[in-house]
């Protein structure tokens, strides 16, 4: 990439996303950034607001679902802000050694696959892959883009803030697989996901997630299959929440009292 100009880097970056497996597509088709995502906007001046959706259209991609082969080469996407997740569901799996562990990525997610120094700098041997769990699509957010919202730094403090927040999620993830009973661990993984994804509606807070299988929320807690069925069944059972269909649940009890009830049926440690 050396001698190269930022704008023949962005449209590398774009050959890269086209090259990533045929299980990803630049679509040629633009979308409205602060349409779709409405939040990205909310800081900007009512008068403003027009000027800036009319600027803040962007390329989409879209991944088909199953292993997603992302480019590695940080130098081909100089300038940009990241991908933007508008649908979908997506996995980064993070593996040391013997050891894994799953982050899963929604709508409104900011991320940049491409980077990963953090993996380079460890003195342990850690290496990270991206899934599709379902297909999912998102907003190129390229040097072009980030040239036209410019005027806006409301939109760019905004996509700072979903980053930032993405980071506050993880350590959440992470405190949600500390409790000894797989059943707390099973119960607050949903909470976690239902705080992202999920929508209060009359009869308590429902999270649709077609690809959240058991054994996506397995993998997450980095436990079995069945322990994590057997626990699904067991909050059924007790009245904390309902499994409507794949990947569909309802979460009848907040989620503290829900902590407390399964505290008081004295649960064996997985």
């Amino acid at each position: 990439m050396e001698g190269k100009g930022p704008r023949e880097a962005g449209v590398q970056g774009v050959q890269g996303l086209r090259a990533a497996g045929t299980l990803a597509r630049v679509t040629p088709t633009h979308v409205g950034v602060l349409t779709v995502d409405p939040g990205l906007g909310e800081a900007l001046p009512p008068a403003e607001r027009p000027r800036a959706e009319a600027a803040a259209r962007a390329r989409t991609i879209e991944v088909r679902a199953g292993p997603w082969d992302v480019p590695l080469e940080p130098d081909r996407f100089r300038g940009w802000l990241g991908l933007l997740v508008l649908k979908g569901l997506l996995a980064r799996h993070v593996e040391i050694e013997t050891m894994a562990w799953t982050e899963l990525l929604g709508p409104g997610d900011l991320l940049q696959p491409w980077t990963h120094a953090s993996e380079t700098a460890s003195t342990l041997p850690a290496r990270s892959r991206y899934e599709a769990i379902e297909p999912a699509r998102m907003a190129v957010l390229d040097r072009e883009f980030a040239q036209r919202i410019a005027p806006w730094p409301e939109v760019a403090s905004a996509l700072v803030a979903r980053a930032i927040e993405r980071t506050r999620w993880l350590t959440y993830h992470l405190a949600a697989g500390q409790p000894a009973r797989i059943d707390e661990r099973v119960w607050l993984a949903l909470w976690h996901l239902a705080d992202r994804f999920g929508r209060v509606t009359p009869r308590g807070v429902e999270l649709v997630l077609s690809g959240l299988t058991h054994e996506v929320l397995a993998v997450m807690l980095g436990a079995r299959r069945p322990t994590v069925t057997s626990a699904l069944r067991r909050l059924e059972e007790r009245g904390l929440a309902t499994q409507q269909r794949r990947g569909a649940w309802l979460l009848h009890v907040e989620a503290g009292a829900g902590l407390e009830r399964i505290a008081a049926a004295s649960v064996t440690p997985a």
